[in-house]
């Protein structure tokens, strides 16, 4: 079931849904941690959820939530009744407002739902040079901005905990979707400051023997356990963030059933 959620949330991030799954059971953090890394999930889980606060009964169970804010929908999750609902909810969706300014800004509104974010943020920003754009225009200039502002945030965020790759990639999607804009140039500078860290050559290293455990930890347990002691036996390696999260699947992996 995990994969199929998996491939919805991979699949739809960026359109307007949020995958969330309440964890039920008894399990501790990392615990769930390295069940969820087994399982290939990078969607948010929230630890020892209460079932009283979710509709329905049994496991697996999902809820829609629609963008009126209501439960639309609950059941079995991998039913081809949730994608359904899913592909026509998402339709509805109105991230930026783009749907609002589709009449007014034609142009504008087809480069955001083209995810050509930058494009649309510098017409909009044209827009407020030569005089005060309408409140429709300024509404959608600041969700962008906002959007660009919190991934760049969260990519900061993800390098200062030591992940830099993992912050990497996160200004390589700001650099994507906000091609030719001044977030887009903050992102090239960031990934360029990451490639000159004077523990960068080690980092990278611990980061593809970590991405091989990761690959393994689903379907060759001993494996990644065995290469996990390749980063956590290694004073270059131990202290970085790959480093720290081989420690947690060297001591977790085999309790997780």
């Amino acid at each position: 079931m995990i994969p199929h959620v998996q491939g919805l949330h991979e699949e739809f991030k960026d359109k307007g849904l949020l995958v969330f799954a309440p964890h039920v059971q008894s399990a501790d953090r990392e615990t769930l941690e390295m069940f969820l890394l087994k399982r290939g999930a990078t969607y948010p889980v929230a630890v020892r959820s209460n079932t009283s606060d979710y509709p329905g009964k049994g496991i697996p169970r999902g809820a829609i939530i629609g963008v009126n804010g209501k439960i639309i929908w609950e059941g079995h999750p991998g039913s081809s009744q949730c994608d359904d609902i899913i592909k026509e909810e998402l339709k509805k969706v109105d991230l930026y407002g783009e749907r609002t300014i589709l009449k007014s800004h034609k142009a504008i509104a087809k480069n955001i739902f083209k995810g050509k974010l930058g494009d649309a943020y510098k017409a909009i920003a044209k827009a407020a040079e030569k005089g005060t754009p309408d409140a429709g225009l300024q509404a959608v200039g600041t969700r962008l901005e906002s959007k660009a502002k919190a991934m760049l945030a969260r990519a900061e965020k993800m390098v200062e905990a030591g992940d830099y790759f993992g912050g990497d990639a996160k200004y390589a999607s700001v650099e994507k979707m906000f091609k030719g804009s001044e977030f887009a140039t903050t992102a090239k500078d960031a990934r360029k400051a990451i490639k000159g860290k004077d523990d960068y050559k080690n980092v990278k290293t611990a980061f593809q023997i970590w991405s091989q455990i990761k690959a393994k930890a689903s379907s060759k347990k001993k494996d990644a356990i065995s290469m996990s002691a390749m980063l956590v036996n290694n004073p270059k390696y131990a202290d970085t963030y790959y480093g720290k999260q081989a420690e947690k699947v060297q001591r977790l992996l085999g309790s997780v059933k």
